[in-house]
Parts: structure tokens; C-alpha cells; sequence
């Protein structure tokens, strides 16, 4: 990185495990799990930030399922994307 050159990070604060909820086996529990951790973000979120939101490993079929998670709370009016930081992020209406 050159000293005059401006990097891009996703800072979030990651819940200790023992503070974050299970990711539910579920699909209805997901929707619902995933709009509360929407509903308590102090900003708009991006996939990964939701995804590490729950305890367990992370794993591409998580974050490929969260995704599809948004994009059902997105086209039924419960949540809405914007753009940020070159990266779509998610948010719920006020």
C-alpha cells in the first residue's frame, strides 16, 4: 500500500460466541433471526457482517443462505439494500 493510498475496511464488532445466537436449522427461525440482527444494527450491514453475527463456523453455505435470507426480507418490504463502501449492505426501513 503507498502512503498516500487509501484502503477499505468492514470494521464491525463481533459478539463474543457466548453472546451470539445459534444460526437455527430452521428456515422460518432464519428469516426471523436474521431481520432482529438487522433490526439491532446501529448501521446498514453487509452479508459477511450478518452472517459472523451468529455462533458457529462460518462456511460458505451459511453466507450463500444469509443472502438468500436478505434477498427474501428485501422483495417482501422487511428489509432494503443500499450501497456502501463498494459493497451492497442491508438494512430494515424505520
Amino acid at each position: 500500500v503507498a502512503v498516500d493510498e487509501q484502503i477499505e475496511a468492514d470494521l464491525g464488532i463481533v459478539a463474543p460466541a457466548s453472546l451470539r445466537p445459534k444460526w437455527p436449522a430452521d428456515a422460518f427461525e432464519q428469516i426471523r433471526q436474521v431481520r432482529e440482527v438487522l433490526a439491532r444494527a446501529p448501521a446498514p450491514m453487509p452479508v459477511e457482517g450478518i452472517a459472523v453475527a451468529f455462533d458457529g463456523r462460518l462456511t460458505d453455505k451459511r453466507r450463500e443462505r444469509v443472502r438468500q435470507v436478505l434477498d427474501t426480507l428485501v422483495a417482501t418490504g422487511a428489509a432494503r439494500t443500499g450501497q456502501g463502501e463498494h459493497t451492497i449492505r442491508y438494512f430494515v426501513p424505520g
